[in-house]
C-alpha cells in the first residue's frame, strides 16, 4: 500500500478512485489517506457526510477518533474508541484501535487491552508503528515489571531484525527497532533507526510526536529535526494533492443527479 511507504498523495488518488468505482458507498479507504496526509478540514467534511449516511459505521467512528487524536483532542478520541469497542466487543479491529488510542493518549486500560491482544496477534499493528507485543512490553515496563518487559522487547527486536533480513523494507520494522532501543535508553541507536524508518517512507508525525516510548527523545534536537522533516514532506505531498485536485470534495459527496437539488454538504460546512 502506498500509504505504508509514505506515498500519501498517491494513496489519496487511489482512495478517490476506489470510492468513485464503488458507487461512492465506502468512505473508509477514501478518508484514511486524507487523514494521514493531514488534510484536516477536508477530512472533517467527509467524516461528517459519512456519519450522516452511516451513523453506526465503526470504521467511520474510528477515523473520527484518529482525526481528533491528531488534532490534540486525546480524551475525546479515547472516549470514542471506548464506546466503539464496548458496542462491538467481538470486532478485533476496534480493539486494536482502542489499544492504539489508549497507548497514544495514556489511557488507563492500556495494559488490559493489550494483554488480550498479545496472545492473539503479538506482531500485528493498526495505527501505531510498534507491534502489540512491544507496546505491551512498554505497559509492563511502565508499572515496574521490567524483567518480563525486557523479554518481550527482545522478542519484538528479534522478529523485526528477522523480517528485515528476509527483505521486509517497510518503515514499521525500523520503527520497531527504534522503539526497542529507546526502551533500553539507547538514544543514539533509536534515532538512527528512526532515520532509517524515515528513509523507508515513515511519515506519520501525528503518531510519532505522541508516542510515549519516544518521549525521552522529545528534547533532542535530532528528534525535533526529524519531526520537522516529516511534517514538511507531508505538507509538500498535501499541496501536491491539492494542486492535482485530489482534495476537491464537491464531486465526491453530492449524490449523482442531485447537484442542483439544494446546498451541498461542502457549502453547508463553510
Amino acid at each position: 500500500m502506498p500509504r505504508c511507504y509514505g506515498r500519501l498523495d498517491e494513496a489519496v488518488y487511489l482512495g478517490r478512485r476506489g470510492f468513485i468505482l464503488s458507487g461512492k458507498r465506502g468512505f473508509y479507504h477514501l478518508i484514511m489517506p486524507m487523514v494521514l496526509i493531514r488534510a484536516d478540514a477536508e477530512s472533517r467534511i467527509l467524516l461528517d457526510e459519512a456519519v450522516r449516511r452511516t451513523p453506526t459505521d465503526a470504521r467511520v467512528q474510528m477515523m473520527l477518533g484518529m482525526l481528533e487524536l491528531y488534532r490534540g483532542n486525546s480524551e475525546q478520541a479515547l472516549e470514542r474508541a471506548r464506546a466503539i469497542a464496548a458496542r462491538e466487543p467481538k470486532n478485533l479491529e476496534m480493539r486494536f484501535h482502542l489499544s492504539d488510542v489508549a497507548y497514544l493518549a495514556d489511557g488507563s486500560e492500556l495494559e488490559s487491552v493489550l494483554a488480550s491482544l498479545v496472545e492473539q496477534s503479538p506482531t500485528n499493528r493498526l495505527w501505531s508503528a510498534e507491534s502489540v507485543r512491544l507496546r505491551y512490553a512498554y505497559a509492563l515496563q511502565k508499572r515496574g515489571e521490567t524483567g518480563r518487559a525486557s523479554a518481550l522487547a527482545a522478542e519484538a527486536e528479534r522478529y523485526a531484525q528477522e523480517r528485515i533480513a528476509d527483505g521486509d523494507d517497510s518503515p514499521v520494522q525500523r520503527v520497531e527497532l527504534a522503539a526497542t532501543s529507546a526502551m533500553r535508553g539507547e538514544s543514539d541507536q533509536a534515532l538512527e533507526w528512526l532515520e532509517r524508518a524515515f528513509e523507508a517512507g515513515y511519515r506519520d508525525y501525528g503518531t510519532l510526536e505522541r508516542d510515549p516510548i519516544f518521549r525521552p527523545l522529545g528534547g533532542d534536537p535530532r528528534f525535533l529535526d526529524l519531526l520537522d522533516r516529516i511534517r514538511r514532506d507531508v505538507q509538500t505531498q498535501r499541496e501536491r494533492a491539492r494542486t492535482r485536485g485530489l482534495l476537491e470534495l464537491e464531486s465526491l459527496i453530492i449524490p449523482d443527479g442531485q447537484e442542483n437539488a439544494g446546498q451541498s454538504p461542502v457549502a453547508r460546512s463553510q
